[in-house]
C-alpha cells in the first residue's frame, strides 16, 4: 500500500517537460489562427533561401532554445514562438504588412495585435529573452504566478484523486489470496496466466 502511494506521488510530482510552442508558419491563414490562439506571440521573420539561409537556421535554433527555458514552460498555452519564412511567396506580404525590411527581425504580438512598432534583430537567445522582457515582462510575470497557482491546485487535486484510488476497495480488496494493494497487477488480475502464475508486486 505504501509503495503504491509512493509510486503515485512520484508520478504526480514529476516536472512537466512540455515547453512553449515553437511553430513554423506556412501561410497567411495559419498566421492569423496562431496569433489568435496565443495571448502573446513572438514572431520572427527571416528568409530560408539565398545568402541569408544561415541566419534563418540560426534564428530558428535561438527561438527553439528560448521556448525551452523554464520561464516559458508554464506559459506553453499563453505564448507562441512563430517563425515566418520571408522568402516564401505565401508569406512575403506579411513582411510588408508589418514593415519588416531587415532580416532577421522579430516583433511581439498581444491578443493578435502588434505591440508598438519596434523590431529587434536577435544575435543570441539572450537577445530574444531580453526583447520579450522589455515588451511584456510584467505581463509574463503575472501569468507565471497565475499558472504556478493553477498547477499547484491541479497537483493537489491529482494527489487526492490518486490517494482515493490507491485506498479504494478495488485496489486494496479484502481477499487473502490477492497481494495487498496490487490489483489489477496481481495473481488474479494477470491475464492469461491467472492464479497459477507466481507473480508478485
Amino acid at each position: 500500500m505504501k509503495q503504491i502511494l509512493k509510486n503515485l506521488l512520484f508520478i504526480v510530482m514529476l516536472p512537466t517537460m512540455v515547453v512553449a510552442k515553437y511553430q513554423m508558419v506556412h501561410n497567411d491563414a495559419e498566421f492569423d489562427r496562431l496569433l489568435n490562439q496565443y495571448q502573446f506571440s513572438l514572431v520572427c521573420f527571416a528568409p530560408s533561401s539565398g545568402e541569408e539561409k544561415e541566419d534563418f537556421v540560426n534564428l530558428k535554433n535561438r527561438m527553439i532554445a528560448a521556448s525551452k527555458r523554464d520561464d516559458f514552460k508554464l506559459l506553453r498555452k499563453d505564448i507562441g514562438f512563430l517563425m515566418v519564412d520571408s522568402s516564401s511567396k505565401k508569406l512575403q506580404d506579411l513582411s510588408k504588412e508589418y514593415k519588416i525590411f531587415k532580416f532577421p527581425s522579430c516583433i511581439v504580438f498581444q491578443d493578435g495585435k502588434m505591440i508598438g512598432s519596434s523590431t529587434m534583430h536577435p544575435q543570441t537567445t539572450s537577445d530574444i529573452i531580453k526583447f520579450l522582457d522589455t515588451n511584456i515582462g510584467n505581463q509574463l510575470d503575472d501569468l507565471v504566478a497565475d499558472r504556478k497557482k493553477d498547477e499547484r491546485l491541479n497537483r493537489e487535486e491529482r494527489i487526492a484523486s490518486y490517494y482515493q484510488y490507491a485506498t479504494s476497495p478495488w485496489v486494496n480488496p479484502p481477499y487473502p489470496w490477492m497481494p495487498y494493494g496490487c490489483y489489477p497487477y496481481s495473481r488474479w488480475g494477470v491475464y492469461p496466466y491467472g492464479l497459477g502464475w507466481n507473480y508478485d508486486c
